[in-house]
């Protein structure tokens, strides 16, 4: 299938605009028909390249060869959203059997998961147990039923370490075998195993546990899958491809490797490559930088940005270009003292209202203003007051006992709805249900719920009519997506009174105010968002300032920016880039200085540098800031 001209054109407007266009790289990807890797960088306009692509790819397709779809796998429901609301701008109002939109979660259960299941464990369902839940209930199972003799009843249970590095393996004839944490002993690993099956039998499993049932049954199945699927989907689309684990990775490549009927195009930065960042697996994807095309001008930032990022990476990026419309401030570091950390962000603060007196270039009400580090507890030093979550204030508990109202009603429908025949395990307990709507990774695919909830408060207190129409669609398409269950209009309406009843009795209506304190710095005018890099992966920013962090370094010295200077400045090491500490900080690193589209800074304790190593940042570009 080759693609015009003319076609790209027929959808650049409805994409960008008027006013823009797509460049050469962007063409040539867009018009690139074969089975490939794409390299974008930051800000490159990546996920709307592809979007052109499917666009004008289903409409042919519609046409040509009806019976065949389009296979397209991203990493998050936003991804999700984003595609489907970008395409019905094209004109394409749904996407429809025989294509499939999907995060690769979605895509492996739909497929593979819950038919393995099935098969392993007759008439029953799982439940995917966010981190923090799963590991409280593996826990609390093996000290009450599998702690071996040895393993002190004062001990912890085994944490997140330990989980992170076990995994489960189905063998031919179906039984279980534990993989990882060969080093240990065999009772230990044994009462590991035996917890895990546990926890596999009556249905909480982590989202690693679904790809090992997918693995299994593509492995039992894979001659009919792969015929099967190559006469349903003609390409196969994945979106951020640098955050496929390994082992997802290995189950579609099974699937469609050396399957001439299939084209796999993989789309992403495997510079922004956070899956792997302690290193227990090799990175899933490895494009070849010299056979892939790439798209390396990125629209969101200048060239002083860009220029840090050429080598503040984990291989050099010489070919990535900032935007020459865009006017990016020099980059700033700010060397302070142990006395003076807590001034940091007030310098940060002043020096970006300094920047827009001279030009009003940064958007300083924007709320685009952020402080970023790797670890929340780094960020707890420059900031006393910053909490991992929302602030327990008095305004706060008032929305969240509002949600609290919300969530019951949810879980009410999801309990009536999902149902498992077994008097020992359900599939959520309420106190389950909300930790899980609560996680921190979950919170995209909530949003639209929160944002009702606001809404629907003040609507109350001013009382004023509230349509319930798009918010019931919200939610049979959020039941759909998280749980695969269906619910009606009526599912929902019948307990609204009930909820607006309990609503109205949290509400103080003479004297609430509604509001949510995140986690915000306040200097004058200018907020300051605190966040993990983790937790802005995929925004775009305003300004982002990087707070560096000594934790959880295993006795190193110094801090994760202090390992990258020599990268900061421009400089390239080939050699020590492969060191475990510096691979992790310069990915972070890249990650966070490329948020920003104006203003880039990073925090450097000065106990921690030398003067040379300054002159060196000062040298490159950098404009030296003591506070």
């Amino acid at each position: 299938m080759k693609i015009s001209d003319e076609e790209i054109f027929s959808v650049q407007e409805q994409l960008l605009g008027s006013k823009f266009e797509f460049n050469d790289q962007q063409k040539n990807v867009i018009k690139f028909q074969d089975n490939n890797d794409f390299i974008a960088c930051p800000g490159s306009g990546k996920t709307t390249v592809l979007i052109a692509k499917l666009a004008i790819t289903m409409k042919r397709m519609k046409k040509e060869s009806p019976h065949q779809g389009i296979c397209i796998i991203t990493h998050t429901n936003v991804g999700v959203d984003e595609i489907r609301l970008s395409l019905k701008k094209t004109g394409i109002s749904e996407v429809e059997y025989p294509h499939f939109i999907g995060t690769i979660h979605e895509f492996f259960n739909r497929f593979f998961s819950i038919k393995a299941y099935g098969l392993l464990i007759k008439n029953r369902k799982f439940n995917i147990l966010e981190e923090e839940e799963y590991k409280e209930r593996f826990g609390r199972r093996f000290m009450e039923a599998h702690r071996p003799s040895s393993y002190s009843i004062d001990y912890s249970p085994p944490g997140n370490a330990t989980l992170s590095k076990i995994m489960l393996e189905i063998t031919t004839d179906k039984k279980l075998k534990l993989k990882g944490l060969e080093d240990k002993g065999g009772k230990y690993r044994h009462s590991l195993l035996r917890t895990l099956a546990d926890m596999f039998k009556i249905g909480n499993l982590r989202h690693e546990d679904t790809v090992t049932l997918a693995d299994w049954y593509v492995n039992e199945n894979l001659n009919k899958i792969r015929s099967a699927f190559s006469k349903r989907f003609k390409y196969v689309f994945i979106d951020e491809a640098q955050d496929t684990s390994d082992s997802q990775m290995k189950v579609i490549s099974k699937i469609t490797d050396n399957n001439s009927e299939i084209i796999v195009q993989n789309y992403g930065d495997p510079y922004q490559s956070l899956y792997n960042l302690d290193g227990d697996s090799p990175d899933a994807w490895k494009p070849d930088e010299e056979t892939s095309p790439q798209i390396s001008l990125s629209n969101r930032f200048g060239d002083r940005i860009a220029a840090v990022l050429r080598t503040t990476c984990v291989a050099p990026y010489p070919i990535l270009k900032g935007n020459p419309s865009v006017y990016s401030q020099k980059p700033h570091a700010f060397v302070y003292s142990e006395e003076s950390r807590n001034q940091v962000l007030s310098k940060y603060a002043e020096t970006l209202m300094l920047i827009s007196k001279k030009n009003s270039v940064i958007p300083l009400n924007s709320g685009k203003i952020f402080a970023v580090s790797s670890h929340h507890v780094a960020i707890n030093q420059f900031y006393e007051k910053y909490e991992k979550g929302l602030k327990k204030n008095s305004k706060v508990s008032l929305q969240k006992q509002c949600l609290y109202e919300l969530q019951k009603m949810l879980y009410a429908i999801l309990d009536e709805k999902l149902t498992i025949n077994s008097s020992f395990f359900k599939p959520h307990s309420l106190v389950g249900f909300i930790k899980e709507f609560e996680d921190k990774s979950m919170l995209s695919s909530n949003i639209k719920i929160r944002t009702f909830l606001v809404g629907w408060m003040k609507s109350i207190i001013n009382s004023q009519y509230m349509d319930f129409k798009e918010f019931e669609k919200e939610l049979i398409n959020w039941f759909k997506a998280r749980y695969s269950i269906d619910i009606t209009s009526e599912d929902i309406m019948s307990r609204m009174n009930n909820l607006e009843k309990q609503v109205k009795k949290v509400l103080n209506l003479e004297t609430s105010t509604i509001a949510i304190q995140e986690n915000v710095y306040v200097h004058g005018d200018i907020q300051i968002n605190l966040n993990t890099i983790h937790g802005v992966k995929g925004e775009t920013h305003s300004a982002t300032l990087l707070l560096e962090s000594n934790f959880y370094r295993d006795g190193l010295l110094g801090t994760d920016v202090t390992d990258i200077l020599d990268y900061m400045s421009g400089e390239f090491d080939h050699v020590s880039c492969t060191k475990p500490n510096i691979n992790k900080s310069l990915k972070l690193a890249y990650v966070a200085f490329s948020r920003p589209r104006y203003f880039v800074g990073v925090a450097l304790n000065k106990a921690n540098v030398s003067e040379e190593q300054i002159g060196k940042l000062e040298s490159s570009g950098w404009e030296i800031v003591e506070v």
